[in-house]
């Protein structure tokens, strides 16, 4: 779902912030522009709840609920639960560790952000049936910190945001 007008403009930055790390494939663009578009509401980048009913923030609680799905012996759910956990722990580690790297740095975690998110990419790749979409996925895995030092460089360089500001991602700016 693309909210009118969010999607273009995503889409011109990060053409412009990946052309800089010498990622010009329209596909790439494509992906990162909508994940931006997706994430600008905040239920999309929480959509995982735990027992008691509270959002699941963390990569650490995401992948608890990734093992949670592969191994739940009651109920199969299937490649499609699994793939979209995966796909969430993907795209979450690149939205954070590009737009909320300050963060992730302060708390020591972009290192294990990174690395989650591209092996996660990597697995997705390897999960989808579309083998256009398979290669995208793959790319961003190779690219992974090129494409967060791209969502980084854009947050900070062409969409300035101070932390008090209220704006719809400043919910995920928690201590």
């Amino acid at each position: 779902m693309h909210v009118p007008g969010l999607y273009p403009f995503f889409r011109r930055h990060v053409q412009q912030g990946l052309g800089e790390q010498g990622l010009v494939q329209p596909a790439l663009v494509d992906y990162v522009s909508e994940l931006l578009t997706r994430f600008a509401r905040v239920n999309v980048v929480f959509p995982f709840h735990n027992a008691d009913g509270q959002p699941i923030e963390t990569i650490a609680g995401l992948l608890m609920e990734w093992q949670a799905v592969l191994g739940n012996d009651t109920v199969k759910p299937g490649r499609a639960r699994e793939t979209l956990v995966l796909r969430h722990i993907a795209d979450y580690a690149l939205f954070m560790s590009g737009v909320f790297r300050e963060r992730l740095k302060y708390r020591g975690q972009i290192t294990y952000y990174r690395d989650h998110g591209r092996s996660a990419f990597a697995r997705c790749a390897r999960l989808e049936p579309n083998p256009q979409h398979a290669a995208v996925l793959n790319r961003v895995s190779h690219d992974f910190e090129p494409i967060s030092n791209a969502l980084d460089q854009l947050w900070h360089r062409r969409l300035p945001m101070s932390a008090c500001e209220a704006s719809p991602l400043a919910a995920l700016w928690r201590a």
